[in-house]
Protein backbone atom coordinates (compact mmCIF):
# COMPACT_ATOMS: atom_id res chain seq x y z
CA UNK A 1 0.00 0.00 0.00
CA UNK A 2 1.04 3.61 -0.47
CA UNK A 3 2.63 5.45 2.41
CA UNK A 4 3.05 9.22 2.31
CA UNK A 5 5.06 11.53 4.52
CA UNK A 6 3.26 12.20 7.77
CA UNK A 7 0.62 9.53 7.29
CA UNK A 8 1.13 5.79 7.19
CA UNK A 9 -1.20 3.20 5.74
CA UNK A 10 -3.26 2.80 2.58
CA UNK A 11 -4.36 5.80 0.53
CA UNK A 12 -7.95 6.15 -0.55
CA UNK A 13 -9.72 7.88 -3.39
CA UNK A 14 -13.10 8.11 -5.09
CA UNK A 15 -14.07 6.87 -8.55
CA UNK A 16 -16.88 8.59 -10.47
CA UNK A 17 -18.55 6.54 -13.19
CA UNK A 18 -19.15 9.51 -15.51
CA UNK A 19 -22.89 8.85 -15.72
CA UNK A 20 -24.12 9.78 -12.25
CA UNK A 21 -22.92 11.85 -9.31
CA UNK A 22 -22.38 8.64 -7.32
CA UNK A 23 -18.80 7.95 -6.28
CA UNK A 24 -17.23 4.66 -5.19
CA UNK A 25 -14.52 4.57 -2.50
CA UNK A 26 -11.36 2.86 -3.73
CA UNK A 27 -8.08 1.88 -2.12
CA UNK A 28 -5.09 2.93 -4.24
CA UNK A 29 -1.84 1.07 -4.73
CA UNK A 30 1.07 2.32 -6.84
CA UNK A 31 2.46 -0.51 -8.95
CA UNK A 32 5.51 -0.53 -11.16
CA UNK A 33 3.66 0.48 -14.33
CA UNK A 34 0.06 0.98 -13.25
CA UNK A 35 -2.17 2.30 -10.49
CA UNK A 36 -4.23 -0.45 -8.89
CA UNK A 37 -7.76 0.47 -7.77
CA UNK A 38 -9.35 -1.86 -5.23
CA UNK A 39 -13.04 -1.43 -4.45
CA UNK A 40 -14.49 -1.71 -0.97
CA UNK A 41 -17.30 -3.74 -2.52
CA UNK A 42 -16.03 -7.32 -2.50
CA UNK A 43 -18.17 -8.13 -5.56
CA UNK A 44 -16.23 -5.72 -7.73
CA UNK A 45 -12.91 -6.80 -9.18
CA UNK A 46 -9.87 -4.58 -8.84
CA UNK A 47 -8.85 -2.64 -11.92
CA UNK A 48 -5.47 -1.33 -13.09
CA UNK A 49 -4.84 2.01 -14.79
CA UNK A 50 -1.50 2.05 -16.66
CA UNK A 51 0.34 5.30 -15.94
CA UNK A 52 1.07 5.71 -19.65
CA UNK A 53 -2.69 5.80 -20.33
CA UNK A 54 -3.53 8.22 -17.51
CA UNK A 55 -3.74 12.01 -17.43
CA UNK A 56 -4.09 14.63 -14.73
CA UNK A 57 -7.22 16.70 -15.37
CA UNK A 58 -7.07 18.89 -12.28
CA UNK A 59 -4.95 19.13 -9.16
CA UNK A 60 -6.50 16.02 -7.58
CA UNK A 61 -8.52 14.52 -10.44
CA UNK A 62 -7.29 11.94 -12.95
CA UNK A 63 -8.56 10.04 -15.99
CA UNK A 64 -7.50 6.96 -17.95
CA UNK A 65 -8.24 6.45 -21.63
CA UNK A 66 -9.06 2.78 -21.15
CA UNK A 67 -12.12 3.93 -19.15
CA UNK A 68 -12.61 7.40 -20.67
CA UNK A 69 -15.85 8.26 -18.88
CA UNK A 70 -14.55 7.62 -15.37
CA UNK A 71 -12.76 10.11 -13.13
CA UNK A 72 -10.57 9.39 -10.11
CA UNK A 73 -10.40 11.91 -7.27
CA UNK A 74 -7.35 11.64 -4.99
CA UNK A 75 -7.89 13.60 -1.73
CA UNK A 76 -4.21 13.59 -0.78
CA UNK A 77 -2.28 16.41 -2.46
CA UNK A 78 1.00 14.60 -1.88
CA UNK A 79 -0.28 11.40 -3.47
CA UNK A 80 -1.75 13.39 -6.38
CA UNK A 81 1.62 15.02 -7.07
CA UNK A 82 3.44 11.69 -6.77
CA UNK A 83 0.99 10.07 -9.16
CA UNK A 84 1.34 12.97 -11.61
CA UNK A 85 5.12 12.57 -11.60
CA UNK A 86 4.80 8.86 -12.34
CA UNK A 87 2.35 9.59 -15.17
CA UNK A 88 4.72 12.16 -16.64
CA UNK A 89 7.61 9.68 -16.60
CA UNK A 90 5.64 6.87 -18.23
CA UNK A 91 4.10 9.14 -20.86
CA UNK A 92 7.47 10.40 -22.09
CA UNK A 93 7.72 10.02 -25.89
CA UNK A 94 9.43 6.78 -26.79
CA UNK A 95 10.96 8.02 -30.04
CA UNK A 96 12.21 11.16 -31.70
CA UNK A 97 9.48 10.72 -34.31
CA UNK A 98 6.79 11.40 -31.72
CA UNK A 99 8.59 14.51 -30.56
CA UNK A 100 8.89 15.76 -34.13
CA UNK A 101 5.19 15.14 -34.74
CA UNK A 102 4.22 16.98 -31.56
CA UNK A 103 6.46 19.95 -32.35
CA UNK A 104 5.04 20.01 -35.87
CA UNK A 105 1.51 20.17 -34.48
CA UNK A 106 2.55 22.96 -32.12
CA UNK A 107 4.12 24.96 -34.94
CA UNK A 108 1.03 24.41 -37.10
CA UNK A 109 -1.19 25.70 -34.30
CA UNK A 110 0.98 28.80 -33.91
CA UNK A 111 0.81 29.42 -37.65
CA UNK A 112 -2.97 29.00 -37.57
CA UNK A 113 -3.21 31.50 -34.76
CA UNK A 114 -0.96 33.93 -36.63
CA UNK A 115 -3.24 33.71 -39.65
CA UNK A 116 -6.21 34.39 -37.39
CA UNK A 117 -4.55 37.50 -36.00
CA UNK A 118 -3.62 38.66 -39.50
CA UNK A 119 -7.15 38.14 -40.74
CA UNK A 120 -8.63 39.69 -37.60
CA UNK A 121 -11.17 36.86 -37.37
CA UNK A 122 -12.33 35.74 -33.93
CA UNK A 123 -13.34 32.32 -35.32
CA UNK A 124 -9.77 31.47 -36.29
CA UNK A 125 -8.50 32.72 -32.95
CA UNK A 126 -10.88 30.38 -31.19
CA UNK A 127 -9.88 27.45 -33.39
CA UNK A 128 -6.34 27.92 -32.13
CA UNK A 129 -7.57 27.39 -28.56
CA UNK A 130 -8.73 23.90 -29.48
CA UNK A 131 -5.14 23.00 -30.43
CA UNK A 132 -3.78 23.75 -26.96
CA UNK A 133 -2.99 20.56 -25.02
CA UNK A 134 -4.97 20.02 -21.84
CA UNK A 135 -1.73 19.75 -19.90
CA UNK A 136 -0.73 23.27 -20.96
CA UNK A 137 -4.19 24.59 -20.13
CA UNK A 138 -3.94 22.96 -16.71
CA UNK A 139 -0.60 24.69 -16.04
CA UNK A 140 -2.16 27.98 -17.03
CA UNK A 141 -5.14 27.33 -14.74
CA UNK A 142 -2.95 26.54 -11.74
CA UNK A 143 -0.96 29.71 -12.27
CA UNK A 144 -4.14 31.75 -12.74
CA UNK A 145 -5.65 30.32 -9.54
CA UNK A 146 -2.53 31.31 -7.62
CA UNK A 147 -2.92 34.87 -8.89
CA UNK A 148 -6.65 35.10 -8.22
CA UNK A 149 -6.10 33.46 -4.83
CA UNK A 150 -4.48 36.67 -3.63
CA UNK A 151 -7.92 38.25 -3.54
CA UNK A 152 -8.83 36.43 -0.31
CA UNK A 153 -8.06 33.51 1.96
CA UNK A 154 -9.61 30.09 1.28
CA UNK A 155 -12.72 29.31 3.30
CA UNK A 156 -12.16 26.23 5.44
CA UNK A 157 -15.63 25.01 6.41
CA UNK A 158 -15.58 21.35 5.38
CA UNK A 159 -19.37 20.96 5.28
CA UNK A 160 -19.74 24.04 3.09
CA UNK A 161 -17.02 22.85 0.70
CA UNK A 162 -18.71 19.46 0.49
CA UNK A 163 -22.03 21.17 -0.28
CA UNK A 164 -20.75 23.23 -3.21
CA UNK A 165 -18.72 20.27 -4.50
CA UNK A 166 -21.89 18.13 -4.47
CA UNK A 167 -23.74 20.80 -6.40
CA UNK A 168 -20.92 21.02 -8.95
CA UNK A 169 -20.87 17.22 -9.24
CA UNK A 170 -24.63 17.12 -9.90
CA UNK A 171 -24.30 19.69 -12.68
CA UNK A 172 -21.22 17.98 -14.11
CA UNK A 173 -22.95 14.59 -14.14
CA UNK A 174 -25.84 16.11 -16.10
CA UNK A 175 -23.31 17.51 -18.59
CA UNK A 176 -21.30 14.25 -18.66
CA UNK A 177 -18.24 16.29 -17.76
CA UNK A 178 -15.59 16.26 -15.06
CA UNK A 179 -16.51 17.98 -11.80
CA UNK A 180 -14.71 21.33 -11.63
CA UNK A 181 -12.45 22.27 -8.75
CA UNK A 182 -14.48 24.94 -6.90
CA UNK A 183 -12.73 27.19 -4.38
CA UNK A 184 -14.39 29.79 -2.15
CA UNK A 185 -12.33 32.78 -0.95
CA UNK A 186 -13.22 35.26 1.77
CA UNK A 187 -14.00 38.62 0.17
CA UNK A 188 -16.76 41.21 0.32
CA UNK A 189 -16.69 41.49 -3.47
CA UNK A 190 -19.55 39.91 -5.41
CA UNK A 191 -17.81 37.82 -8.06
CA UNK A 192 -16.99 34.40 -9.45
CA UNK A 193 -14.31 33.40 -11.93
CA UNK A 194 -13.94 30.56 -14.41
CA UNK A 195 -10.26 29.73 -14.96
CA UNK A 196 -8.53 27.51 -17.53
CA UNK A 197 -8.20 23.83 -16.72
CA UNK A 198 -11.58 23.31 -15.01
CA UNK A 199 -11.19 25.67 -12.06
CA UNK A 200 -13.84 27.97 -10.60
CA UNK A 201 -13.34 30.53 -7.84
CA UNK A 202 -16.22 32.05 -5.84
CA UNK A 203 -15.77 35.11 -3.64
CA UNK A 204 -17.79 34.80 -0.45
CA UNK A 205 -19.49 38.14 -1.04
CA UNK A 206 -21.46 36.54 -3.87
CA UNK A 207 -22.73 33.74 -1.65
CA UNK A 208 -23.58 36.23 1.11
CA UNK A 209 -25.61 38.37 -1.34
CA UNK A 210 -27.42 35.45 -2.96
CA UNK A 211 -30.98 34.96 -1.78
CA UNK A 212 -31.10 31.20 -2.20
CA UNK A 213 -29.13 28.12 -3.15
CA UNK A 214 -30.85 28.25 -6.56
CA UNK A 215 -29.18 31.60 -7.24
CA UNK A 216 -25.76 30.16 -6.37
CA UNK A 217 -26.53 27.16 -8.60
CA UNK A 218 -27.37 29.53 -11.46
CA UNK A 219 -24.04 31.34 -11.09
CA UNK A 220 -22.11 28.07 -10.72
CA UNK A 221 -23.77 26.65 -13.85
CA UNK A 222 -22.87 29.87 -15.68
CA UNK A 223 -19.20 29.59 -14.69
CA UNK A 224 -19.17 25.86 -15.50
CA UNK A 225 -20.48 26.75 -18.95
CA UNK A 226 -17.51 29.10 -19.39
CA UNK A 227 -15.19 26.20 -18.45
CA UNK A 228 -16.92 23.75 -20.81
CA UNK A 229 -16.77 26.22 -23.70
CA UNK A 230 -13.13 27.03 -22.86
CA UNK A 231 -13.92 30.72 -22.65
CA UNK A 232 -11.09 31.56 -20.19
CA UNK A 233 -8.43 30.18 -22.51
CA UNK A 234 -10.04 31.65 -25.62
CA UNK A 235 -10.33 35.01 -23.91
CA UNK A 236 -6.68 35.04 -22.92
CA UNK A 237 -5.63 34.13 -26.45
CA UNK A 238 -7.61 37.07 -27.76
CA UNK A 239 -5.90 39.38 -25.29
CA UNK A 240 -2.34 38.14 -25.21
CA UNK A 241 -1.83 36.88 -28.74
CA UNK A 242 0.71 34.73 -30.49
CA UNK A 243 3.41 34.88 -27.84
CA UNK A 244 1.13 33.30 -25.26
CA UNK A 245 0.04 30.49 -27.58
CA UNK A 246 3.66 29.74 -28.49
CA UNK A 247 4.64 29.67 -24.81
CA UNK A 248 1.77 27.36 -23.89
CA UNK A 249 2.40 24.97 -26.76
CA UNK A 250 6.16 24.78 -26.22
CA UNK A 251 6.04 24.59 -22.42
CA UNK A 252 7.66 27.97 -21.78
CA UNK A 253 7.30 29.03 -18.14
CA UNK A 254 6.66 32.60 -19.26
CA UNK A 255 2.98 31.79 -19.66
CA UNK A 256 2.67 32.71 -15.98
CA UNK A 257 3.47 36.31 -16.87
CA UNK A 258 0.19 36.63 -18.73
CA UNK A 259 -2.27 35.44 -16.11
CA UNK A 260 -2.08 38.11 -13.44
CA UNK A 261 -5.14 39.97 -14.65
CA UNK A 262 -7.20 36.96 -15.74
CA UNK A 263 -9.89 37.39 -13.11
CA UNK A 264 -10.30 41.06 -14.01
CA UNK A 265 -10.77 40.64 -17.77
CA UNK A 266 -14.32 41.06 -18.95
CA UNK A 267 -15.87 38.29 -20.98
CA UNK A 268 -17.37 39.41 -24.26
CA UNK A 269 -21.14 39.65 -24.53
CA UNK A 270 -20.89 36.79 -27.01
CA UNK A 271 -19.31 34.57 -24.37
CA UNK A 272 -21.73 35.72 -21.68
CA UNK A 273 -24.78 34.98 -23.82
CA UNK A 274 -23.42 31.53 -24.70
CA UNK A 275 -22.68 30.79 -21.02
CA UNK A 276 -26.20 31.90 -20.04
CA UNK A 277 -27.77 29.54 -22.57
CA UNK A 278 -25.58 26.61 -21.57
CA UNK A 279 -26.13 27.29 -17.86
CA UNK A 280 -29.88 26.96 -18.32
CA UNK A 281 -29.36 23.69 -20.19
CA UNK A 282 -27.16 22.34 -17.38
CA UNK A 283 -29.70 23.28 -14.72
CA UNK A 284 -32.53 21.71 -16.70
CA UNK A 285 -30.53 18.52 -17.31
CA UNK A 286 -29.87 18.30 -13.57
CA UNK A 287 -33.61 18.91 -12.86
CA UNK A 288 -32.70 21.99 -10.77
CA UNK A 289 -34.93 25.05 -10.65
CA UNK A 290 -33.57 27.41 -13.33
CA UNK A 291 -35.20 30.56 -11.97
CA UNK A 292 -32.20 31.21 -9.74
CA UNK A 293 -30.07 32.62 -12.58
CA UNK A 294 -32.59 35.30 -13.50
CA UNK A 295 -33.30 35.97 -9.82
CA UNK A 296 -29.61 36.56 -9.14
CA UNK A 297 -29.29 38.97 -12.08
CA UNK A 298 -32.36 40.85 -10.87
CA UNK A 299 -31.09 40.96 -7.28
CA UNK A 300 -27.72 42.36 -8.30
CA UNK A 301 -29.22 44.87 -10.72
CA UNK A 302 -31.52 46.19 -8.01
CA UNK A 303 -28.54 46.83 -5.75
CA UNK A 304 -26.37 48.81 -8.18
CA UNK A 305 -27.05 51.92 -6.18
CA UNK A 306 -25.79 50.33 -2.99
CA UNK A 307 -22.93 52.19 -1.33
CA UNK A 308 -20.87 49.00 -1.19
CA UNK A 309 -18.68 48.98 -4.34
CA UNK A 310 -18.30 45.23 -4.01
CA UNK A 311 -21.81 44.86 -5.37
CA UNK A 312 -20.70 46.29 -8.67
CA UNK A 313 -17.70 43.98 -9.05
CA UNK A 314 -19.78 41.19 -10.50
CA UNK A 315 -20.96 43.49 -13.26
CA UNK A 316 -17.42 44.37 -14.30
CA UNK A 317 -16.98 40.87 -15.68
CA UNK A 318 -20.57 39.63 -15.99
CA UNK A 319 -22.74 42.49 -17.30
CA UNK A 320 -26.35 41.36 -16.63
CA UNK A 321 -28.18 43.71 -19.01
CA UNK A 322 -31.95 43.78 -19.44
CA UNK A 323 -31.90 41.42 -22.41
CA UNK A 324 -29.95 38.75 -20.54
CA UNK A 325 -32.22 38.91 -17.50
CA UNK A 326 -35.31 38.70 -19.69
CA UNK A 327 -33.91 35.73 -21.64
CA UNK A 328 -33.12 33.85 -18.43
CA UNK A 329 -36.59 34.59 -17.06
CA UNK A 330 -38.30 33.39 -20.26
CA UNK A 331 -36.37 30.11 -20.18
CA UNK A 332 -36.96 29.47 -16.48
CA UNK A 333 -38.39 26.05 -15.65
CA UNK A 334 -39.45 24.48 -12.39
CA UNK A 335 -37.28 21.86 -10.75
CA UNK A 336 -36.02 20.63 -7.43
CA UNK A 337 -34.08 22.91 -5.07
CA UNK A 338 -30.38 23.10 -5.82
CA UNK A 339 -29.43 22.15 -2.25
CA UNK A 340 -30.91 20.86 0.94
CA UNK A 341 -31.47 23.41 3.71
CA UNK A 342 -28.59 21.80 5.61
CA UNK A 343 -26.18 22.22 2.68
CA UNK A 344 -27.29 25.80 2.07
CA UNK A 345 -26.69 26.68 5.72
CA UNK A 346 -23.27 25.02 5.61
CA UNK A 347 -22.29 26.88 2.42
CA UNK A 348 -23.27 30.26 3.86
CA UNK A 349 -21.26 29.56 6.99
CA UNK A 350 -18.16 27.97 5.48
CA UNK A 351 -16.12 31.18 5.55
CA UNK A 352 -16.94 31.82 9.18
CA UNK A 353 -15.27 28.60 10.33
CA UNK A 354 -11.66 28.01 11.13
Amino acid sequence: MIETAGAAGPEHGYLYDGETAHRRPVTLELGGSALLLRFDDADMAATAWPYARMSRLESKRFACDIEPDKRLMVPSALLADTLAEQIARDRQPSSSGKRIAWIGAAVAAVVLFAVGVWQGGGTLLDLAAAAIPKSAEDRLGRSAQAQVGRMGTPCTGAAGQAAITRLAANLAAAAKAATPDVTVLTSKSVNAFALPGGRIVFLSGLIDRAGSADEVAGVLAHEMAHVELRHPTRLMLRYFGISMLASMMLGDSRITDAVGALGLLANSREFEAAADRRALELLQAAAINTGGLAAFFERMASKQGDSDPGLLRYFSTHPPDTERKAAAARAATAGRPAMSNEDWTALRGMCKQG
